[in-house]
């Protein structure tokens, strides 16, 4: 898996379902974190989730923080999953900028022999501006 074109990405689930089975989760962590979100703009309203456990429309997220205060990544990214039969993948990200309709990058999916996804990040669309 892989994002491209300075996205900030705070966490990735991927999910799991068998017929007749609620879905199950399997977190990733991110490998590195190497942006303060509080600094930006407005930065301010992320206090209270950072350090958390979020649950959105169902779906847990765990936020975190290291020890330099850092608790996203903006940049390009590549997470190795190893985690196979996927059918679904939950992200929180955002853009750090961006126009109504630009494309700010995309989140790729390698599977195994042609098992290939990509879906390009449309500002407005499916990924917001901070």
């Amino acid at each position: 898996m892989k994002t491209l074109l300075g996205l900030v990405l705070t966490a990735l689930l991927l999910g799991f379902a068998a017929p007749g089975m609620a879905d199950t989760y399997t977190q990733l962590t991110l490998p590195a974190l190497n942006v303060r979100i509080q600094t930006w703009t407005g930065g301010g309203a992320y206090d209270p989730i950072f350090p958390s456990t979020q649950t959105w429309n169902g779906v847990p997220f765990t936020f975190a923080e290291d020890a330099s205060g850092n608790q996203v990544w903006m940049g390009n990214m590549d997470v190795p999953v190893n985690v196979f039969g996927a059918t679904k993948a939950y992200t929180i990200m955002n853009s750090a900028f961006g126009a109504f309709g630009s494309v700010n990058g995309s989140i790729e999916f390698f599977g195994s022999g042609d098992g290939y996804y990509e879906m390009d990040l449309t500002q407005g669309i499916n990924i917001r501006d901070h």
